[in-house]
């Protein structure tokens, strides 16, 4: 019985986890249309905040709000990557809380719009929000779920990110304790995955996939993610 239940939980999870990462590779587009998805898409660019280039999509379906952030695929997105001093973030109420400057920049691009989404749920009492992303998308991702959880903590918050670097300081990891759902997808030896170093701290959720080896820039390849998403098993897993 305890097997079947096990069973069961495992196929569950791993549909969740190709669902969210289908989305997080259609965020990659700017195409509305593409998302042939049964709810309302709208798509938005950030507000052009100097070096800023977010782009993320809304799903609203009928029983959870999903928002799903574009990882970098610009020159403007990897100067931000590249700023690896932290700074400290005010949109949670915790004092010493700490996040990576670069994502900070680029999430307050993004914050209006984000939040009259999920306020615009809320209103329609939607009881359940999910933000997705892979690499720079995964780090807003987090970012923005740690921050809405702690704002409405009656919404049911998941966050499912793919490639995400370190975000905030242990500050900010406690905080996002919150969050009801994490999984924080790693394939094999992806890079982008360990780092920043030095005063951060990842979030809970590490789910790894796929096969550690030496260092390999292409396990942070979408397309790795994919084909390792096919013979989906847990190499390890901490997940809630």
């Amino acid at each position: 019985m305890k097997r079947g239940k096990t069973t069961i939980a495992f196929f569950a999870a791993n549909k969740q986890m190709n669902k969210y990462l289908r989305l997080s590779k259609l965020s990659y587009n700017n195409d509305e249309k593409f998302l042939g998805e049964n709810c309302t898409v709208r798509f938005y660019d950030g507000q052009k905040l100097e070096r800023s280039d977010v782009q993320f999509y809304t799903l609203d379906y009928e029983d959870e709000l999903v928002i799903a952030i574009r990882g970098s695929s610009s020159i403007s997105d990897f100067m931000n990557d590249s700023f690896c001093w932290t700074e400290n973030f005010f949109d949670v109420n915790e004092k010493g809380c700490r996040v990576h400057a670069g994502f900070v920049e680029q999430y307050l691009s993004m914050r209006m719009n984000m939040l009259i989404e999920v306020f615009h749920a809320f209103s329609k009492n939607k009881k359940r929000v999910t933000f997705t992303g892979h690499s720079l998308g995964g780090a807003l991702a987090t970012i923005c779920g740690c921050v809405v959880k702690n704002t409405l903590p009656e919404l049911c918050v998941s966050v499912y990110t793919y490639g995400s670097p370190r975000v905030g300081n242990k500050i900010f990891a406690k905080l996002f304790e919150a969050v009801d759902v994490s999984i924080r997808v790693v394939n094999g030896s992806d890079p982008v995955t360990t780092i920043p170093y030095w005063g951060y701290e990842h979030v809970k959720g590490e789910t790894l996939i796929g096969h550690k080896s030496f260092t390999r820039i292409s396990d942070h390849y979408l397309v790795s993610y994919e084909e390792s998403t096919k013979n989906f098993g847990f190499c390890d897993q901490n997940i809630l």
